[in-house]
């Protein structure tokens, strides 16, 4: 841990822009962005004096040539690569082993208790005791991880305890490792929320306790990317514990001794020195049985205290009979792991979950394990000293005797995960799709919480982030890997969602109260938020209404705009009075399948620039205007409305634009014809569904999918159109499932300059039981065996379907994003809204989850009925097809294209619109680079804002992808760069 002084920034991105101007102007150009970028698997090596040679396996577990040189290793989908030299030791037989015994508590804030649960019934407890024990015993050390759980403490704690633990961490006995506000997941959670989370954290130890972590101990994600280790090593967290690694793919590390590895982005350059360091767990878990050795029922001995869980014959007494003959096991356990890590360091975890809750868990560890030092350290002929450490101690060690070059490096990451791949309930991917009302509100709130931070800066209004920091927390709490995950027990999740329901109420009141600020005598101002269903109602005293949009994005948009309203007679002007072309739609209540009485839909569209907001005016005349357009509806059912109804056409539906034709046939594409090329591009878009015997974290398929087979009964399509856009309403149902309720909305936009469409997806799957529902997209895209989803948002990854794995558990994959499948003319992307599982079973073929519900207990620790309960969700989606021009074979990693990119980043994060008035100050605009995105410009206090950038990468292999001229400096790619400005 580096202790900072008052001067010091409390954020290590030593990233600099150059912008010391004053507020108004912050936003201007001079950038000097320095290096991040980010991407998944590959572990490479070589003999040093060998030339590069490739061997390709194929098997289960793979196989590395008897050359020990550059080999692949595949690995459930993915290709794992060693880099020099992978099987060398780093130790001689003559060396000491240095075992550094690190007393920890996984302490989860959220799992099988909620938050407050776990507090009250553990947490302080631990903390407490930690603060006694160790200030009595200056040679005893402890390693603390969840920032939330220690500023839970902190508030509560009187004066003298805080002091004592401000001393204990400055002196190292009590390290904060990681120093994130929670040990987030790292499959499906998004890189900015990432960011948020190490902020959050670090700006808490720092103002406390004036140091700032250099390690991390991150021992429980369900598998590891590379994301974080990339974010925690920007921020000066370059050394890193993880845990778990799929048990197939440690044994090959240990095989050749690659324990330890360098983690880097596969476009970086070879500078070793300036990438993180990992050191993994040698087993499954973090406990002390798990992880003195090879041999659990050896190491359970060594488990002392009330809260052991590891079930064992015997444990060690001291005795002058037994300890010696307990020393010699636990020195042979030792030297056994030293074998594994080919070091003459080694770590080894003193704890469990929410262990050192009782005092005896404290003096029994502790005693039992001082008389086995002592007898071992005062041995010669064990070589070896064993000490109380912490995982700064160990990694210090391992500077001072082991040469960084020589470690092997990874460029990857490890998913999907599995325990072991020959048990009933193998590998960990049903999380990825679990529940997806939670995913996409956490989505959404994280993407409020970034709006109203810009705004409060831009605004100058710091006094505000006292309000908004409870809230700020609640966002990085859910990042957690078993809340984002959904993996919690059902009276957790509902916690988690109360939290983040709350903090979206809040923030919409500040975002309302920063709108208010701009305007004169105004105090209620009202936040359209359309995903909650607020409505402008027109009446005799309000007959029109002043709105301001505004536009988060740091790019232009044509904007579509869609309220909903109260009266057929409405008119949408601009500023300058000009009437702007409005459609009116019917609101289906879907249940009933029939248009409400007192509500409609209008939209229109509003061009706005990068960070500009405009503003319009909505009224309601006595007629209809002739620039607002009704809608026709075609539909077999009788629907009672203001509307014209026409009876669906036998047979096809066409909507067609000036890019494209959309063939619908009972509410579902077929195909599409390109009007550029002339040529017709099959698309076909269907559901099925798996039984499915897993729970909340695993996806255990029965049997082969069978798929929700519909014809224009069961779907009893809809189809409304008008000159803006047109929607196809269809139920998705199935007589396998009876008790499906679902539905989908395809919406197609008239005036769209691309190949896309829009997708809400409706999913209600509360009483289908032991299902996943998926989704399933047909083409004709020669993509081999591979698809592309993003990691963390930031870039795509190409995923290969694993062949020997009968199931397709073993090739689903996290994405947070989006999901690609290309070939050398055609791309198909797919943006969502909300993070998910994707897969690739055949050629031209992706298939995504939707939602699931489990009775069963996949053995991961939840009970039976946990994983049985899905909130219905509006899912959203984007299809992006594009046409591309290459000859080359397709890289492991690759970017959007301008526009997907946009269309990714729009689905992300909405406009926001409020009631206003005509002489609200609006905020200024300029001319923004096309190739860098700001992520979030938020206070850290009332002194100190932050501005986070990122310079974005394109794919130059699509056709019509719009051109990117800026002055950003060229030799940058995908790079992130994170500024403190003062607020003066």
């Amino acid at each position: 841990m580096v202790e900072v002084g008052r001067r010091n920034t409390l954020w290590r991105w030593r990233l600099w822009l150059g912008l010391r101007r004053p507020m108004h102007k912050w936003l201007a150009t001079g950038f000097s962005v320095a290096s991040l970028f980010l991407f998944v698997f590959v572990l490479i090596a070589q003999n040093e004096d060998d030339p590069v040679t490739l061997a390709t396996v194929s098997s289960r577990e793979g196989l590395f040539d008897d050359r020990n040189r550059l080999v692949d290793l595949k690995v459930d989908g993915n290709t794992v690569t060693f880099q020099t030299p992978y099987n060398r030791s780093h130790s001689s037989p003559n060396d000491t082993l240095n075992v550094f015994l690190v007393f920890h508590s996984h302490t989860d804030p959220g799992w099988l208790r909620t938050f407050n649960e776990y507090y009250d019934e553990k947490v302080e407890r631990i903390l407490d005791l930690a603060v006694d024990f160790l200030t009595q015993h200056q040679d005893a050390k402890f390693i603390w991880s969840e920032i939330s759980f220690l500023s839970e403490w902190w508030d509560r704690a009187n004066e003298t305890s805080k002091e004592a633990m401000v001393e204990l961490v400055q002196n190292g006995q009590l390290e904060l490792t990681g120093g994130t506000w929670v040990m987030n997941d790292e499959a499906i959670t998004h890189f900015a929320a990432s960011i948020d989370n190490i902020i959050e954290g670090h700006t808490f130890v720092n103002q406390n306790f004036k140091v700032l972590p250099t390690t991390s101990w991150s021992v429980d994600p369900f598998g590891h990317g590379s994301t974080m280790p990339y974010l925690l090593g920007r921020a000066g967290v370059d050394n890193l514990v993880v845990g778990r690694l799929s048990k197939h793919v440690k044994e090959q590390m240990i095989r050749r001794g690659a324990l330890k590895f360098l983690w880097k982005e596969p476009w970086s350059e070879d500078d070793r020195a300036a990438l993180p360091l990992i050191s993994s767990l040698p087993r499954t878990y973090y406990t002390t049985a798990d992880a003195c050795g090879p041999d659990g029922q050896v190491c359970c001995q060594f488990d002392f205290g009330p809260s052991a869980r590891s079930d064992c014959f015997h444990r060690f007494e001291p005795s002058n009979v037994s300890t010696p003959a307990f020393a010699k096991k636990l020195v042979n356990q030792y030297r056994k792991l030293q074998e594994y890590y080919r070091s003459s360091s080694l770590l080894v975890p003193i704890g469990d979950d929410f262990f050192f809750s009782n005092p005896a868990d404290w003096t029994e560890n502790y005693e039992n394990y001082k008389v086995l030092m002592d007898f071992i350290n005062s041995h010669k002929d064990f070589n070896m000293k064993i000490q109380f450490g912490t995982v700064d101690d160990y990694f210090k060690s391992l500077a001072a005797t082991e040469n960084k070059a020589l470690y092997p490096v990874v460029d990857g990451d490890f998913f999907p995960y599995t325990e072991d791949f020959d048990g009933p309930f193998p590998y960990w991917t049903g999380y990825y799709g679990h529940r997806p009302f939670f995913k996409k509100l956490e989505r959404i709130v994280e993407s409020q919480l970034h709006l109203l931070d810009f705004l409060l800066v831009r605004s100058q209004m710091f006094k505000s982030i006292d309000q908004l920091q409870p809230h700020r927390r609640t966002v990085s709490l859910v990042q957690h890997h078993d809340a984002i995950t959904a993996t919690s027990r059902p009276h957790v999740m509902t916690d988690y969602e109360d939290r983040l329901f709350n903090a979206s109420i809040h923030i919409q009141k500040l975002e309302a109260a920063v709108w208010a600020s701009r305007m004169s005598n105004v105090k209620n101002v009202e936040i359209l938020f359309y995903q909650r269903g607020r409505a402008v109602i027109f009446d005799e005293k309000m007959r029109g209404t002043w709105l301001t949009i505004y536009n988060p994005r740091t790019f232009d948009v044509n904007e579509k705009i869609t309220l909903r309203v109260n009266s057929p007679n409405v008119v949408v002007r601009s500023f300058h009075g000009s009437p702007i072309e409005a459609q009116l739609l019917p609101l289906l209540i879907i249940d009933e399948w029939k248009a409400d009485s007192a509500y409609l839909e209008v939209v229109f569209y509003v061009e706005l620039k990068a960070l500009e907001s405009k503003k319009i005016w909505m009224e309601m005349g006595e007629n209809r205007p002739e620039s607002t357009v009704m809608s026709s509806i075609y539909t077999d059912e009788k629907i009672d409305s203001i509307f014209e109804t026409k009876p669906l056409p036998n047979g096809t539906f066409e909507f067609e634009n000036n890019e494209l034709v959309v063939v619908m046939e009972d509410g579902y594409v077929q195909k599409m014809l390109n009007k550029h090329t002339g040529k017709e591009e099959p698309l076909e878009i269907s559901y099925s569904f798996y039984s499915d015997m897993g729970g909340a974290y695993v996806f255990a398929p029965m049997s082969k999918e069978k798929p929700i087979v519909l014809n224009r009964t069961l779907a009893n399509p809809i189809y409304i159109s008008g000159p803006l856009i047109t929607r196809a309403y269809s139920h998705i149902r199935s007589e396998l499932l009876p008790k499906l309720h679902s539905h989908q909305v395809f919406e197609f936009e008239k005036k769209s300059r691309n190949l896309d469409f829009a997708l809400e997806l409706f999913s209600n799957v509360e009483e289908i039981g032991d299902s996943t529902i998926v989704m399933n997209v047909k083409t004709e895209i020669w993509n081999g065996d591979s698809v592309y989803t993003d990691v963390n948002g930031l870039f795509l990854r190409e995923r290969r379907r694993f062949e020997f794995a009968q199931t397709p558990s073993a090739n689903y994959f996290p994405a947070a994003t989006a999901a690609m499948i290309q070939d050398k003319t055609s791309r198909l992307s797919v943006l969502y809204g909300q993070p998910t599982g994707v897969y690739t079973p055949k050629r031209g073929q992706i298939q995504f989850f939707v939602d699931r519900t489990l009775s069963g207990d996949d053995g991961k620790g939840l009970s039976y009925g946990d994983a049985s309960y899905s909130e219905p969700a509006k899912l959203k989606y984007r299809f992006q097809w594009e046409e591309r021009y290459i000859t080359h074979a397709n890289p492991t990693t690759l970017y959007h294209s301008r526009r997907t990119h946009q269309a990714m980043t729009s689905l992300l994060s909405s406009v926001s619109i409020h009631n206003s008035q005509k002489s609200e100050r609006k905020f200024d605009t300029q001319e923004w680079p096309c190739d860098l995105e700001m992520i979030n410009v938020r206070y850290l206090n009332s002194t100190r804002f932050a501005i986070t950038f990122r310079k974005l990468e394109f794919d130059s292999s699509v056709v019509h992808a719009g051109k990117c001229e800026t002055n950003v400096r060229r030799d940058l790619r995908s790079d992130i760069a994170l500024t403190i400005f003062p607020t003066d």
